[in-house]
């Protein structure tokens, strides 16, 4: 071949093969779902919901629930058990999916579910083997900050508004609640007249805890015991405000007054928990998109989008800020670290090559391959999305592309190995190629073909915890068809490129 068609050939498809991985990666996930049978969902009732209203809405859920216990019907599949386990200010609930497989299907069977309790915020998510939370390694943490509540939780509504919206079908679980909080009774001592009663805020604080629910006084039980709390408990107990502000209290002077007199008491509202992060207040909206929408697309409609229109609205104003993380920090330093391991493994690859053929010029020949490899490795990771189960580009599935680097490498090491040979031995270079690859095809057909055969297995047989492997086997066995069918024809062409480039210079 002369040097302008294999020019055309290699360049061709080196540049080919890097313009379509650059088009075609598809949006990254962090890790691997891993999911078990199993399905957790959170309710957040409104603050100050009573007891016995958390009661009815457990009768109800668990009544829904208990339908499909073991039967398979309407579109639901069959729940295998299931508990519920509420308080005042936020209810958990479970329930597991007899066929594993179904276990997405249960997780919005329960959404449904949640959606029918009026007033409340419901979320469900398939527990995941490797989630440190509800939202398992998906949840996207958009954390706002700032040193006023109110508004704080302004633009945290806004916020949450904004992302149900640019993430249909995603959920966005607020923590702490987006309410202004539960009633709060605040009682707020009068300082002249403790210092003219001879008394101080904490005697008060210590009368108000006896009146109402007790003053721990401290523990009782022996050394290595279960211990007893020693409460001061006055009789009666205070049961409103009234009654409150009606206690007596006696003054170190003889007298007797009321907490009414030496205190204001006053009814307001106080949100049930204050979040701190970085020493300021804070609100986090965890944003967990649904299944068929890639971690990385979510982190980029919220980044892109959704955070630069509010900015640009004034709807997050000047004292607040905003930091995305979570999950979200968690697949931009694994990103970069793959990226690292993967320019490694090339160097390494070069080098060793390079020392083995005593060549610097021969080995860059057989790198060519491994931009083929990597389409190929793509066409197959979407294939199997396609055809055999939805697979998702994770860091565990992009661990292919490096084992790619050490697999694809061999077909071409035959081909350059057998050219040099017949080189050195006095043929000429078109010669030397088109016997180095006659003499080698076998060989590497043969072995491309037992490859192909142990890779296959690992892609298409279906089974729990097959997602876990699926991917890197559909990225080895894509990546290793196409590279084995082009390195015949561009391989070679780049090797005699190279080795007329180096011989003019």
């Amino acid at each position: 071949a002369t040097t302008g068609r294999s020019l055309a050939v290699a360049g061709g498809a080196v540049g080919l093969s890097v313009g379509l991985v650059a088009v075609s990666v598809p949006p990254m996930e962090y890790l691997p779902t891993g999911q078990r049978e199993l399905v957790f969902g959170v309710i957040l009732p409104p603050p100050g919901y009573a007891i016995d209203e958390v009661r009815r809405v457990g009768d109800h859920v668990v009544g829904r629930l208990s339908e499909h216990i073991g039967v398979d019907k309407d579109g639901v599949p069959a729940i295998g058990r299931t508990f519920f386990v509420g308080r005042p200010a936020s209810v958990f609930m479970g329930a597991t999916a007899e066929d594993p497989s179904r276990t997405a299907e249960l997780a919005g069977f329960i959404r449904r579910v949640q959606a029918e309790v009026p007033g409340m915020l419901g979320f469900a998510f398939p527990a995941s083997l490797f989630g440190r939370s509800l939202g398992g390694g998906r949840a996207i943490e958009v954390d706002v900050l700032g040193a006023d509540l109110d508004v704080i939780r302004a633009t945290a509504g806004a916020l949450f508004v904004a992302l149900r919206e640019a993430i249909p079908g995603g959920q966005v679980r607020p923590q702490p609640s987006l309410d202004e909080g539960g009633p709060e009774l605040r009682i707020t001592p009068d300082r002249a007249v403790l210092a003219d009663n001879g008394l101080d805020a904490l005697t008060v604080g210590q009368a108000v805890d006896a009146f109402v629910d007790g003053w721990r006084l401290g523990e009782l039980g022996e050394e290595g015991e279960p211990k007893i709390d020693v409460r001061l408990l006055a009789t009666p107990e205070a049961r409103d405000p009234q009654q409150l502000a009606a206690m007596p209290m006696a003054t170190p002077s003889g007298g007797v007054s009321t907490v009414g007199a030496l205190a204001t008491i006053s009814e307001t509202v106080s949100p049930l928990t204050i979040r701190h992060l970085e020493r300021r207040r804070a609100i986090t909206l965890e944003v967990t998109p649904p299944e068929d929408v890639a971690l990385e697309e979510a982190l980029a409609v919220i980044r892109n989008r959704v955070l630069p229109a509010m900015e640009a609205s004034g709807a997050i104003p000047g004292t607040v800020r905003v930091v995305v993380g979570g999950a979200a920090d968690d697949l931009g330093d694994a990103q970069r670290r793959m990226a690292g391991v993967l320019g490694l493994a090339l160097v390494i690859s070069y080098l060793l090559m390079s020392a083995l053929f005593e060549d610097f010029v021969a080995p860059l020949a057989i790198l060519v391959s491994i931009p083929l490899a990597a389409v190929g490795g793509l066409l197959g990771l979407a294939a199997a999305d396609a055809f055999l189960a939805p697979t998702p580009l994770d860091m565990m599935t992009a661990m292919g592309f490096v084992i790619l680097i050490g697999v694809v490498v061999n077909n071409p090491i035959l081909v350059v190995d057998g050219a040099l040979a017949r080189l050195r031995q006095g043929e000429a270079l078109a010669d030397a190629v088109v016997g180095g690859v006659a003499d080698r095809v076998r060989p590497i057909l043969m072995t491309t073909m037992t490859t192909l055969a142990g890779l296959t297995p690992l892609v298409v047989m279906p089974g729990q915890g097959s997602e876990l492997y699926r991917g890197v086997g559909a990225v080895v066995l894509g990546g290793l068809v196409v590279a084995t069918a082009l390195t015949l024809f561009v391989v070679p062409a780049a090797f005699s490129l190279l080795w007329r480039l180096r011989g003019r210079a």
